[in-house]
């Protein structure tokens, strides 16, 4: 059951609390590169050991949900949304 809802293009989206973090920690620098080591961080915490593809399982949910425009991949250090996302 979702958590919480996002409205992007005049759409609500149901997004689980996992990818709403995920969302919101990105958004909350927009335009800037963030690594996956701080998502994970800022996501779950500085104690938690996730597997390696944890983070982009829950970019690729949230591109699925949002669109495959808003989240790009910084490939080497991790994923930005623009200065005009979401």
């Amino acid at each position: 059951m979702a958590s919480y809802w996002w409205t992007r293009r005049r759409a609500s989206v149901a997004l689980s609390q996992s990818e709403y973090r995920t969302l919101l920690a990105l958004m909350q620098r927009r335009g800037r590169t963030v690594s996956r080591e701080q998502l994970e961080h800022d996501v779950y915490g500085a104690s938690v050991a996730l597997e390696s593809n944890t983070v982009a399982v829950y970019v690729h949910q949230l591109r699925r949900k949002l669109g495959d425009d808003l989240i790009e991949t910084v490939h080497g250090y991790g994923y930005r949304i623009g200065q005009e996302g979401a």
